[in-house]
C-alpha cells in the first residue's frame, strides 16, 4: 500500500505503480518515501518489497538529454469529487478539488556512475473548504557506483513536506483545527550489493528523522505536536541464494532504534526492534512466479513500564501470473501479529489482508486497471483495555488512454471503506478524478 495517496511524488521516486489516486491521507506519502529507508515496518503492507533499501529511481518518459545529463519532466492536472474528505462517519463533508503536480528528474551517467536527482511538488485547491488546500513538496538525490563487477554501492538523501489530510483525527476533532497537520521528514540510507554467480547480499544502513509542526486550533491556541517526532536509524541485511534457475532462498534482517518522546509528560518511547523474514522465490516460467515468506518481529522498550513483546509471527505469500502479454494478474495474502506503538505502552495487533490487481492493456494506448484490498484486524490498545475490530475495503478502477507519446488521459474511481467496532473510527468515501498528464 505504498504511495496509495500521493502518486506524482511516487511517480519521482519510482516506489508506486498505480498513478492518479491523490487524497485525502498526506501521511501515506511519508511511507512512500521512507520505504526506500525503514526496511520492513511493525505493520508490514501487502506487496512490499522484502527489503525496501534505496530504491532506484525510475521515470515514465523517454526524456530529454542535455549533454551528459538527461531531463525527465512531468506535469499533471485534474479534478476529483470527494464524498467525504474527513473520513468520518457523521457529519460526512464533500468537496470538489482542484489537482496539479509538476516534478522533474535529471540523471547523469558515467561509466561506472549515475547520480540522480528528484523533485516534486502537489497543489490541492478545495471548492468549498478552502482552509483545507495544502501544497507538498519532495526532493531527493541518489547516487549509484559500481566498484567492481560483482559490488555496487548506492546512496540516496531526501527531504519532504507533506500534510496528514486527516488533521487531530487522533483526537477525534479533525474539524477543530485551523490547518492541517504537517510534517518535514529528512532521511539518508546507503546499501552495499555484493553480487555472485548463484547470490546476492545487500547490507544497508538508514536515518530518518520526522518533524511535526505545531497546529493552530480555530479558538486560537496552539496544539503542541513535538510528542510526534521521531528518529530511525536501522542496520539491513538481505541474502538471496538461487537453489535453481527456478527456486530462490530469501533471508532478511534488521535491527532498528527508535526515539519518540512522551506525550502529555508520559514517558519516552524509545524503541529496539528486531525484524527477521526466511522466505522462498519460485519463478517457473516466464507467465509464472511466487514469492513465500514467514517472519517475526521483536519490540523492547527501554522504558518498562511500556512493555516488551514476544516474537510476534507473520506470513505473507504473493503470486504473479501472466497469461499473455496483455493481462497481468497478482494475488497475495498476508497474515501475522504486529506490535503497535501507543502513547499508553505496547499493544498488539492481529491481521488478515488479502489483495489482487489485474491489469490488462488491450493496445499501447489503452491501460485498464483493477486494484481490491481487504484487511481485517483486531487491536489491543494498552491505554483502552478492551480490543477494538477494523475491516478495511478498498476497491479502485481506473482506465488510462495514451493520446500521444507524451500525453494521457486518466479517469479513475476509488471506494475506501472502514468498519469499526469504535464508530468514530468509521467512515466511507467515494472518489472520483479526472486528470490529464504530460511528460517527456
Amino acid at each position: 500500500m505504498l504511495g496509495r495517496f500521493l502518486p506524482q511524488l511516487g511517480w519521482c521516486l519510482g516506489v508506486f505503480k498505480n498513478p492518479g489516486r491523490v487524497l485525502p491521507s498526506r501521511l501515506i506519502f511519508l511511507t512512500c518515501l521512507m520505504a526506500c529507508f525503514l526496511g520492513m515496518a511493525s505493520h508490514p503492507s501487502l506487496g512490499e518489497e522484502i527489503l525496501p533499501l534505496p530504491t532506484k529511481l525510475e521515470t515514465g518518459g523517454r526524456g530529454v538529454k542535455y549533454g551528459t545529463i538527461k531531463l525527465f519532466p512531468r506535469v499533471s492536472t485534474g479534478i476529483l469529487y470527494d464524498s467525504n474528505i474527513f473520513l468520518r462517519e457523521v457529519d460526512v463533508v464533500s468537496d470538489i478539488v482542484y489537482v496539479a503536480s509538476t516534478g522533474i528528474v535529471a540523471t547523469k551517467v558515467r561509466p561506472r556512475t549515475t547520480s540522480t536527482f528528484a523533485i516534486d511538488s502537489y497543489f490541492a485547491e478545495y471548492q468549498d473548504n478552502k482552509d483545507d488546500s495544502f501544497a507538498d513538496v519532495a526532493g531527493l538525490y541518489g547516487l549509484e557506483h559500481s566498484i567492481t563487477p560483482w559490488l555496487e554501492i548506492s546512496a540516496e538523501t531526501g527531504i519532504a513536506r507533506v500534510h496528514e489530510r486527516r488533521g487531530l483525527r487522533d483526537d477525534d476533532t479533525p474539524d477543530l483545527a485551523a490547518e492541517p497537520l504537517v510534517e518535514v521528514i529528512y532521511n539518508a540510507g546507503s546499501i552495499l550489493d555484493f553480487t555472485f554467480q548463484r547470490s546476492e547480499l545487500q547490507l544497508g544502513a538508514n536515518y530518518t528523522k520526522t518533524d511535526y509542526s505545531d497546529v493552530q486550533l480555530i479558538d486560537g491556541t496552539t496544539a503542541d505536536q513535538d510528542f510526534r517526532d521521531e528518529h530511525r536509524f536501522g542496520l539491513d541485511s538481505n541474502f538471496q541464494y538461487d537453489v535453481s534457475r527456478y527456486v530462490s532462498l530469501i533471508n532478511t534482517a534488521r535491527i532498528e532504534e527508535t526515539e519518540v518522546r512522551g506525550g502529555d509528560g508520559g514517558p519516552d518511547r524509545d524503541a529496539m526492534r528486531y525484524t527477521v523474514r526466511k522466505g522462498a522465490k519460485l519463478n517457473l516460467s516466464p507467465k509464472f512466479s511466487a514469492q513465500f515468506t514467514a517472519g517475526f518481529l521483536l519490540e523492547d522498550f527501554e522504558d518498562p513500564t511500556l512493555g516488551t513483546s514476544s516474537w510476534l509471527p507473520t506470513y505473507e505469500g504473493i503470486v504473479i501470473w501472466n497469461p499473455n502479454r496483455l493481462l497481468n494478474i497478482r494475488l497475495g495474502v498476508l497474515i501475522g501479529e504486529a506490535g503497535v506503538d501507543f502513547e499508553e505502552g505496547f499493544g498488539s495487533s492481529v491481521f488478515n489482508e488479502f489483495s489482487g490487481q489485474i491489469i490488462y492493456t488491450p493496445n499501447r494506448r489503452l491501460t485498464l486497471t483493477f486494484d481490491a484490498d481487504y484487511r481485517e484486524e483486531t487491536e489491543d490498545d494498552p491505554g483502552l483495555g478492551d480490543g477494538r475490530n477494523f475491516d478495511t475495503i478498498l476497491l479502485n478502477g481506473a482506465v488510462e488512454y495514451r493520446t500521444s507519446r507524451n500525453f494521457a488521459l486518466r479517469l479513475e474511481h476509488r471506494h475506501e471503506e472502514r468498519i469499526s467496532s469504535d464508530v468514530l473510527d468509521s467512515f466511507k468515501t467515494d472518489i472520483v478524478q479526472f486528470s490529464l498528464v504530460a511528460e517527456r
